[in-house]
């Protein structure tokens, strides 16, 4: 299944060399969940049907919620790095297709994968944010209590007429 960060052309291209060539049927989303669900139903349903996604989503270089989600469905997911989201549209075809291998290969496990530009599929490494440490109440205060003060200098020199 490809989602809703590809087009629905890119989909039906990569099924008539996949499936077309005796692999597995390549669908977009929106061939079954138009404005029907929203994002987060249709992944639930995922592991359901047993799909495997190559996603367009970008947020999961970034953006810790974004990937949870993503582990959330218990189905293989493909994303593609940054450096294959630059390629022209047919280069970037051709790297999925040369990376298609690898795609079989991790679909019966459950995880989140990257397509790196040389075709070479791995698993997706992303450490969690840290958690910042609050500031403490007085830090805080002294620190507003700083910025609203007027140095002692320029107190001399304003003129209260």
């Amino acid at each position: 299944m490809i989602d809703n960060g590809l087009s629905d052309g890119f989909a039906r291209g990569l099924n008539a060399l996949v499936f077309e060539g005796g692999g597995c049927k390549v669908d977009h989303v929106y061939e079954f969940y138009i404005d029907q669900l929203s994002q987060d139903r249709w992944k639930s349903r995922l592991k359901y049907y047993g799909w495997c996604v190559l996603s367009g989503d970008q947020d999961v270089d970034h953006d810790y919620n974004a990937i949870e989600r993503w582990a959330n469905t218990g189905v293989p997911v493909f994303f593609m790095t940054k450096d294959v989201w630059s390629l022209p549209i047919k280069i970037k075809a051709a790297t999925i297709l040369l990376a298609w291998s690898g795609l079989i290969k991790n679909s019966s496990k459950s995880g989140l994968y990257v397509i790196r530009k040389n075709a070479v599929v791995e698993p997706l490494v992303f450490k969690p944010p840290k958690p910042s440490r609050p500031r403490a109440a007085s830090q805080t205060r002294v620190r507003l209590a700083a910025e609203q003060a007027v140095p002692i200098a320029h107190q001399r020199s304003m003129r209260f007429d």
